[in-house]
C-alpha cells in the first residue's frame, strides 16, 4: 500500500469482518497512527484474547468511535463485546460509562443509556454532561418529572451549565 493509509485499511478490514487483514494493517511497522494500537485492542476483545489496558486518552479518543462504527455497520455482537468490557476501560478512564451512554444515546438504545448514566453518576457524580444526557432522554421519553429532578439536582453543582439551563427552560414551558 503506497498511500500510507494503513490504519484506514485496518479499520475497513475490521468493518467487513476480515479480522486477519485488520490485525495485519494495524500491526505494520510503517503504520504510525496511534489509533491502530486501540484497533488492536478492539480486535483482542472481539477475538476473546488477552488484552493490554489502554491509556486514558486512547479511551477518550477512540472508544465511542469504535462502538458507533460497529453499531452503524450492524456488528452488534462485536459492539456488545466492547461495551461489556466497560469495567476494563473504566480502569483507564473513569468517564467510560459516560462515553458509552453518549454513543448508545446517539444510537437510540434508551434503556442501556439510563443504565450507563446511572453508573457514570456513581463514578463521576459532578460531571454535568451525564446528568444532561440522562435528563434529556427522560424528557424525550415523556418522563418530565424525572427529567426535572435530574436537572434540579445537576444545577446544585453546575448552575451555569448551558445545556442544563436550556433543558430547564423547556421543562418550565411545559408548566
Amino acid at each position: 500500500m503506497s498511500n500510507g493509509l494503513f490504519y484506514e485499511a485496518g479499520l475497513c478490514s475490521l468493518l467487513v469482518q476480515n479480522l486477519k487483514d485488520a490485525r495485519k494493517y494495524f500491526k505494520l511497522k510503517e503504520n504510525v497512527c496511534p489509533a491502530s494500537i486501540f484497533g488492536l485492542l478492539i480486535l483482542d476483545i472481539i477475538e476473546n484474547k488477552p488484552k493490554k489496558p489502554p491509556k486514558y486518552f486512547q479511551v477518550r479518543a477512540f472508544l465511542e468511535i469504535y462502538i458507533n462504527l460497529l453499531i452503524e455497520n450492524g456488528l452488534f455482537s462485536w459492539a456488545q463485546k466492547v461495551i461489556d468490557e466497560f469495567r476494563f476501560f473504566t480502569n483507564s478512564n473513569l468517564e467510560t460509562p459516560k462515553f458509552i451512554a453518549r454513543v448508545l444515546n446517539a444510537n437510540n438504545q434508551n434503556k442501556a443509556v439510563h443504565y450507563f448514566a446511572d453508573i457514570a453518576k456513581q463514578v463521576c457524580y459532578y460531571d454535568a454532561e451525564i446528568h444532561y444526557i440522562d435528563a434529556t432522554l427522560y424528557f424525550e421519553e415523556g418522563d418530565i418529572k424525572k427529567a426535572k429532578e435530574i436537572v434540579n439536582e445537576s444545577l446544585n453543582f453546575a448552575s451555569e451549565y448551558f445545556p442544563i439551563l436550556k433543558l430547564k427552560e423547556k421543562i418550565e414551558k411545559l408548566g
